[in-house]
This record gives structure tokens, sequence and C-alpha cells, in this order.
């Protein structure tokens, strides 16, 4: 398609399009880019990126205790566990997902240990006339950590099951008398709980960042971005073995190759470094991103489907979103996120919900839904598409021995600068504005 001599030319005739192109090709956010997505890495270099197989080697690697070349022991295995109560409590679609209530306040803020003594993980399990399992994880037990309310003891062992796709999709029933395939794991999963008094958590596995159904209501739906997030990226940043932190990394790396001309070789997950990277790309090009989308927007030869997401995307970058960042202890935030980081640091020095209340001049007094405790009442949004709270345990604030959570719409004006005017006067916190925004 020919942007110059099509659309381009009737959006906008002061726009130059070829300087900005030009501005763009010599950017340094255009060659950091540029440079991170041409690395190669031990996978594609052999052409196994996108072999299922690998992945679910990659995933029993990571999760086992007992692996020496990773040494990080069970914590892989414990954020897998938080992830399973993450995506269970964001997501309405894991709603009927089995997972016991009673775990998943425990594993989102890690209040257990593992007994990893027995744990046996595989790959491929064959299970008879049901199939083969890609991933089985069982015969580890959850060790509740003592508290004020409850004695330390153990679980009935655990039992995890994944189902993982890479490249293809769940195998539909053959006959009218068949099942689909993650009913049929299910059924056989089922009759291992009954036999040996298992806790069950099945997860459907898959690419991308959108909720796939499968046929079972019971499997949780995990994309391999929730992966990268919540488990792989962490373990990189604790992990001390160089041959580990560099199979991380080469891997991460490869979750976001993508290859156009071999159908299925879609990104899997994008990391948080790549996240920056597309991000400080974005921040220098928008018009640039918005013009060409604007003109591609009514082009016969693209399908409806891309024709919508494209519409979608030019609607959204030319709202009126606030792109502005700020520094505060070194660290750049957005409007929301340094609205979290004030609060966070105000409640660290004060401790208690009044002292913290009152340091801040009554804020919340006079902007009550800033802040709540009722927890329940925040993933009830989260599971309704309204993420009206930081909900993460990195993000949660402590006040009186209770959790609280903060906000994250401060669209109002008003609300925002009343909070940045009381962080700089009267808790004499130093906050700038980032330039080139």
């Amino acid at each position: 398609m020919d942007l110059e001599n099509k659309n381009v030319d009737a959006l906008d005739e002061k726009y130059d399009f070829k300087e900005n192109i030009i501005k763009c090709y010599n950017s340094e956010s255009y060659r950091k880019l540029k440079a991170h997505f041409n690395k190669n890495d031990l996978f594609k270099v052999l052409g196994i990126s996108r072999l299922e197989s690998v992945h679910s080697k990659f995933i029993k690697w990571l999760l086992d205790p007992k692996e020496i070349t990773h040494g990080l022991g069970d914590y892989p295995l414990k954020k897998f566990l938080q992830m399973t109560a993450i995506v269970k409590e964001k997501y309405k679609i894991n709603d009927n997902a089995e997972l016991p209530d009673k775990y998943l306040n425990k594993f989102i803020l890690e209040n257990f240990d593992i007994d990893f003594d027995e744990i046996a993980i595989n790959t491929e399990v064959p299970i008879g006339e049901y199939g083969r399992l890609d991933i089985e994880i069982k015969d580890f037990y959850i060790v509740i950590k003592k508290d004020e309310n409850e004695d330390k003891n153990k679980t009935a062992p655990f039992y995890i099951m994944i189902e993982n796709k890479v490249k293809s999709k769940e195998n539909k029933k053959q006959s009218k008398d068949d099942k689909d395939q993650t009913e049929k794991y299910y059924e056989w999963v089922k009759k291992q709980v009954k036999n040996k008094k298992y806790i069950p958590i099945c997860i459907f596995l898959y690419p991308g960042n959108r909720r796939l159904e499968c046929s079972s209501e019971y499997f949780l739906k995990v994309t391999y971005n929730d992966l990268s997030e919540y488990v792989i990226e962490p373990c990189l940043e604790k992990i001390e073995i160089d041959f580990g932190k560099m199979f991380i990394k080469e891997y991460l790396n490869t979750l976001s190759y993508s290859n156009v001309y071999n159908e299925g070789d879609i990104i899997m997950a994008i990391s948080k470094q790549e996240k920056e990277l597309c991000k400080e790309f974005y921040n220098e090009h928008h018009d640039l991103i918005t013009y060409v989308l604007d003109a591609i927007e009514n082009e016969d030869d693209i399908d409806d489907e891309s024709l919508k997401n494209i519409k979608n995307k030019v609607d959204a970058l030319k709202s009126s979103r606030d792109y502005t960042k700020y520094y505060l202890d070194g660290n750049q935030y957005n409007k929301s996120r340094l609205a979290l980081a004030i609060i966070k640091k105000a409640a660290s020095e004060y401790k208690s919900y009044n002292g913290l209340n009152k340091a801040m001049d009554n804020y919340f007094d006079k902007n009550s839904a800033i802040l709540t405790n009722n927890y329940e009442q925040s993933k009830a949004d989260q599971k309704k598409g309204n993420k009206r709270y930081f909900v993460q345990p990195e993000d949660m604030i402590v006040l009186d021995n209770k959790n609280y959570y903060v906000t994250n719409q401060w669209s109002k004006d008003e609300k925002f600068d009343d909070l940045l005017e009381i962080a700089k006067n009267k808790l004499k916190y130093t906050i700038e504005e980032a330039p080139n925004n």
C-alpha cells in the first residue's frame, strides 16, 4: 500500500509524512526496538521456538523445586500458585475454575510454604484412553503459615495439570459419544482426586493476552503473558546462577518472536523490557503511528476484523488520555501510578489510617473511594471488567494490620491535583514532571 499517494495527503496537508518517517528511522527508540527484536536466541537458531513440547519442558524445568541449574527452590512454584489465584480473581471467565477459595488470599499474599519432598513433575504423561497430559505436577503440600487466627498445618496433596497450547487449539470430540479434550481430562482428574484425595488445579495455557474459552469451565484460562508477568520475570530478577539467568532471558526473547512467514508463529508473550521499549517508541512517534492507522482505516483490502481493531486503536490514540510522566524518588510514573506511589510512600511512614489521613490533610475524608479495605468489592469490580483498584500483591497497602487498595481512577484533574499539592507541600515530597511528554 502506497501511504504517501493514497489517503495520507487527504488527511492533513500540513503533516510532513516523509520528514516524520526519517525522524522515526533515525530515532534512538526505533534503533533500540529494532536491535532488540532482531536478536537471535537459541530456540530460534534450533528452529524449536514454537514446539509445544519445548515450552512444556521449560515450564517443568522452572517449576521444579529440586532443579539445581536454577537454584530458586520453590520460589517459581510459589509464584505460579500466586498467578493461579490472581487470574482466578481478576477474570470472570475463570469464575467456575476449580481452585478452593480458602487458598486464594494465601496464594496472593504468599502466606504459605511448600512441602515438596515427594513432588513429581512430568511432561507428556499418557493417561490411557483419555490421551496425554502436557504437564503434570503432583504430590506436593501447602503448609499454611501460622498467624493470629490459625495454627500451622499441612494440606492434602495438590495436583496440577496443564494443557499447553502453542500453535494448536483444543481437540474437539470426534463423535456424539465422545467429549472435548478438556472435558475428558477433567473427568480423568476427578478420578485421581477421588482415589488419592488430591486438591486439583486444571490449567488451560495458551499464547497471547486474550481470554479464550475451553470446553471445561473448571479449567483456569491462563495466558503466556500471565506466565511471563507473574512467574518468569520475577524469577529472572531473583535468580543468581548464570546459566539459569541466560536460559530464562533466551526463553523470554523467544516468546515475543513472531515469524510472519510461518503461519501460527504468533507472539506468545511480551516481556516488561519489551513493553518499555514499545512505550518509549510510541511516546516519541505517537503522531506518526496515529497517522498511519488513520490512513488505512477505510481500506477495502483489509478484512473487517482487522479494520475494527485499527479503528479501536485510532479512537484510543485520539482520546484525551493524559500521558504526562512524573518522577518520584528516581522512578518514573504515569498519573495513576504516581498517585499509588505517593499513598504507598506516605502509608509506610505513618502506619495507621488515621495517622495517614491526618498527615494528608484529611484527604481521604474528602475522597472516600480512593482507598478501600473492601477487597471483595475490588475483586467483584475486576470480574465485571471494572478495574477500579490496584489489587496486585505488590500494590497493597497495610494500615492498622488491614489490607488497603488504592483506586486507579484518576481522570478527574482536581482529585489528582489535590493529591499532588498535598504530596509536595504537606508531605514535602520532591515530584517533577518528566520532560518531552
